[in-house]
């Protein structure tokens, strides 16, 4: 998180996320972010497509 304070919801566990935090999850989770300070909330949502990559590295296994 670039600036301000949240509380992240997941998996039934409340986190404290503050400036310079990473949270990494996976896929499907259900999940919720509030922010808590008076401070805009800048965040980067990042999506990694991992079934993707295992294909194409599965893929190249089969190669003679």
């Amino acid at each position: 998180m670039e600036q301000g304070e949240t509380e992240f919801f997941m998996g039934g566990i409340t986190y404290q996320v503050r400036e310079g935090d990473v949270i990494l999850m996976p896929p499907f989770l259900t999940h919720l972010i509030r922010a808590t300070s008076e401070v805009p909330l800048i965040q980067y949502i990042v999506h990694f497509d991992l079934f993707g990559i295992v294909g194409v590295l599965l893929a190249g296994t089969s190669r003679s």
